[in-house]
């Protein structure tokens, strides 16, 4: 719907929310720039998707007719580019994508609901606005996304939620911190990472939680080399589409992995093959192996 620009108290019609809504997804919509909302628009929305609307400046309060008219309606122009997630107090899971102008995910109080954020392609996106820890106000997240936001580089003061278990990230800068952002009794399993284009060698001995059990290295291009003190806490390794990795670490993997997976690492996969490949022999006690081109 191209034509839309604003969507504002007109949506919501005469009893000004969609009462039973538990999905809405926005998608492809150029030229979309305002969304008007108010904590009771959407009194039951779950899932809210919003997906390449490159134009969108966040969320802000509805404007009555009325004030409108009488011009006492406050400016908002200021609160361009913030998305405020108190409009969707009962909200599971929210996901931005290809969002270039929303920068700032602002969220006043606690949110008992939210169980999966995700933001990505979001160039501009670059900050939480949180007055308290993420673990008072999101204590049922669990998982995380932030790919492919290059303004990101700090994780909200006061560290994550004790219950995340999955993460997804591209910034070095935000893996790096992580150990620094997580409590020790954190339920962190999983680490995802993807596109890490200037990393030549990964993961360093001290970088990666304790906690985690399975790592997958995705899109890496210019991955050559892996750490095999990095990986000594893991279950599960998975390579997938790092054509420069050259080989697995001297010392070969953990014994400790018991499933691991090699995609589009075709360098890797050479020297992988059973039984004379040069790395056959430290893979050859892993339990769940599967190594393919694609």
């Amino acid at each position: 719907l191209d034509g839309i620009v604003s969507v504002g108290d007109e949506f919501y019609g005469s009893n000004s929310s969609f009462a039973s809504l538990e999905w809405l997804e926005f998608r492809n919509m150029k030229e979309w720039e305002e969304w008007e909302c108010k904590t009771t628009s959407f009194p039951r929305l779950q899932l809210l998707f919003v997906n390449d609307c490159p134009k969108l400046k966040g969320t802000k309060e509805v404007v009555s007719d009325e004030l409108r008219i009488s011009g006492n309606s406050m400016d908002t122009s200021h609160t361009d580019g913030i998305f405020r997630l108190h409009f969707f107090p009962k909200l599971h899971e929210l996901h931005l994508t290809l969002c270039h102008h929303i920068e700032i995910i602002s969220q006043e109080y606690a949110h008992n609901h939210l169980m999966n954020l995700h933001i990505r392609d979001c160039p501009q996106f670059k900050s939480f606005l949180f007055p308290k820890p993420m673990q008072i106000l999101f204590p049922s997240l669990t998982e995380l996304y932030i790919l492919n936001c290059p303004e990101v580089e700090l994780f909200p003061d006061g560290g994550l939620p004790l219950n995340i278990k999955h993460m997804f990230l591209s910034s070095l800068k935000l893996i790096a911190s992580l150990r620094d952002n997580l409590d020790p009794n954190t339920s962190l399993q999983t680490l995802f990472i993807e596109q890490l284009d200037d990393v030549e060698c990964f993961p360093d001995e001290v970088l990666l939680p304790r906690s985690l059990i399975s790592l997958y290295i995705h899109n890496c291009s210019n991955l050559k080399k892996m750490h095999y003190k990095g990986l000594c806490h893991l279950s599960s390794l998975t390579l997938h589409g790092c054509p420069r990795l050259e080989c697995l670490p001297a010392e070969g993997l953990p014994k400790s992995i018991y499933s691991l997976t090699i995609c589009g690492c075709p360098l890797l996969k050479e020297r992988c093959r059973n039984p004379d490949g040069e790395d056959w022999g430290k893979i050859a006690h892993i339990q769940k192996l599967d190594i393919r081109s694609y």
